[in-house]
């Protein structure tokens, strides 16, 4: 086992590796992408293609990407790190988008940090994305926070906290913080039991 989770990281910090290049090459269209595909399988979970395809259009808008890929090929250009497939073939709806294999989406933390302070990967580009899919996305948006808070720049840990005070995202901040509850710190965790006293934010 140890021999196949060094293999694993290995194989995620090689993926780091590639996104930064793209960083380098200004690909941003594909940050973007990888970005908000980061966040919406953190929690283990396929994204619905034509979802994943609307959050993408508008994430070129917000950071003006003219000439950026279509999501297709998008999905083209990574299908060696990104699959495609149905989880129904009864279906059309059912087209998924995830990381091809779990070892891509374990390169998030690695690209997070340098020398304890975040990476122009982590302030210019996933934490924007970050702000962006709050609206829609507050679970997937709540447990990327929670799980990497000490990894994230101050501004975004402190999006969990406006989550905390909007009533429709309260239950998935409580959620969160639950899961993750032992590596966060104490004003964090404080938050779970102060949601708890909260009927509306405890109840689904």
């Amino acid at each position: 086992m140890e021999i196949v989770d060094k293999i694993s990281q290995r194989t995620a910090q090689r993926f780091a590796g590639d996104i930064k290049e793209m960083q380098k090459k200004g690909e941003i269209d594909k940050i973007v992408f990888l970005c908000s595909l980061f966040i919406t399988q953190s929690q283990g979970w396929s994204a619905f293609f034509n979802s994943a395809k609307n959050e993408y259009d508008k994430l070129l808008k917000v950071f003006k990407i003219e000439n950026g890929y279509t999501f297709e090929i998008v999905c083209k250009k990574l299908e060696n790190k990104v699959e495609v497939f149905l989880s129904s073939p009864f279906f059309s709806s059912s087209t998924m988008v995830r990381f091809s294999h779990p070892s891509y989406f374990e390169a998030l933390p690695f690209l997070l940090l340098e020398d304890g302070l975040p990476r122009e990967f982590s302030i210019q580009y996933f934490s924007k994305v970050l702000f962006n899919l709050a609206a829609n996305s507050a679970s997937h948006v709540a447990y990327v926070i929670a799980h990497e808070f000490g990894k994230l720049p101050e501004n975004v840990q402190n999006l969990l906290f406006n989550l905390a005070a909007n009533k429709d995202a309260a239950y998935n901040v409580a959620l969160a913080v639950l899961i993750n509850f032992g590596k966060l710190p104490e004003n964090v965790q404080n938050l779970l039991f102060n949601l708890a006293a909260n009927k509306d934010a405890t109840c689904n």
